[in-house]
């Protein structure tokens, strides 16, 4: 066992220690890359015949942000239930997400490509 993640794992007990040595885990705190990673599951789906209507979305470790599940409700899915260890969203940030994805799905923007979101 390395010491680092020893010490790691006890500050983390620390009040607020952990909030500000913790990686954050990368795209999802953007409502374009959480507008990509649900549009391209639906494409996926319809390429396979199956439905592109779920009626519940369940995500495992959802990330910086509920962004994806979001995205899912606001097109359609009835429940979204996001299954993570660790909280590092913010309900600021995910509201933030939430107003830029109904822009999106308003405008019905391309799906952002593989060049912006490989």
């Amino acid at each position: 066992m390395k010491i680092r993640q020893v010490l790691f794992g006890c500050a983390s007990y620390v009040p607020g220690v952990y909030e500000l040595v913790a990686a954050h885990t990368g795209g999802t705190n953007s409502a374009r890359y959480c507008y990509s990673v649900w549009l391209r599951h639906v494409a996926m789906a319809h390429r396979h015949g199956l439905s592109t209507y779920p009626r519940v979305v369940a995500e495992l470790g959802p990330g910086d942000s509920l962004g994806t599940g979001l995205a899912a409700l606001i097109s359609g899915c009835d429940t979204y239930c996001a299954l993570d260890v660790v909280r590092y969203g913010s309900t600021g940030r995910n509201l933030a997400i939430f107003d830029e994805l109904v822009a999106l799905f308003r405008a019905k923007a391309d799906i952002p490509g593989p060049d912006e979101f490989p």
